[in-house]
């Protein structure tokens, strides 16, 4: 628990391996896998995950409780959501016109 709390507390050190080691990973699945199969796999995942965190409602609530009082939220998110838009418009391309 406490290696979970160190890297999670590190802040900018933390983003930037996160980023870094997000490339690594994202190159090499795309270099396997299409984008159509990859948005399964994070469907999958990410369904994996909500399960996971259902066992959990009340710790949920207090995150979301959490990231509400938070100021200039799209300040500090702005980075992965653009990198969100640019994956589904990737993604809605492929499904319809390629």
């Amino acid at each position: 628990m406490k290696f979970a709390q160190s890297i999670y507390r590190g802040g900018p050190l933390t983003i930037i391996v996160m980023f870094i080691l997000t490339i690594v990973v994202g190159f090499y699945l795309f270099e396997t896998m299409g984008i159509i199969e990859v948005a399964a796999a994070m469907l999958f995942t990410a369904l994996l995950t909500g399960l996971s965190f259902a066992f959990y409602p009340k710790f949920i609530e207090g995150m979301v409780e959490g990231i509400k009082e938070e100021k200039n939220i799209a300040g500090k998110f702005w980075f992965p959501i653009l990198i969100w838009i640019v994956f589904l418009v990737w993604l809605v391309f492929a499904l319809f016109c390629g």
